[in-house]
């Protein structure tokens, strides 16, 4: 009888572990999310500001060729973490 209530009781703990690590788990994802939203907000406003200011389709045309340059360039690199078992 001892051993049927221990594993009941051990069942229920774990089962409000397991759910108030999901709160926490969701609430670290939201809070990531958001920083990174906001840091990409910041460069997306910064580019605006000293990337051709007052011309803004000149301004989009070099933030997307500088941006495609460094992909090409920074390919290799990053190839080297994404396949590191191969």
């Amino acid at each position: 009888m001892k051993y049927i209530m221990f594993k009941y009781f051990t069942r229920i703990v774990r089962k409000e572990k397991n759910s108030l690590d999901r709160w926490k788990q969701m609430i670290e994802a939201f809070i990531v999310a958001a920083g990174i939203i906001l840091f990409w907000r910041g460069v997306w406003h910064l580019a605006d500001v000293f990337v051709f200011p007052h011309d803004y389709t000149l301004s989009a045309w070099v933030s997307l060729i500088v941006g495609g340059l460094m992909l090409v360039l920074t390919k290799n690199f990053v190839k080297q973490f994404l396949h590191k078992n191969e």
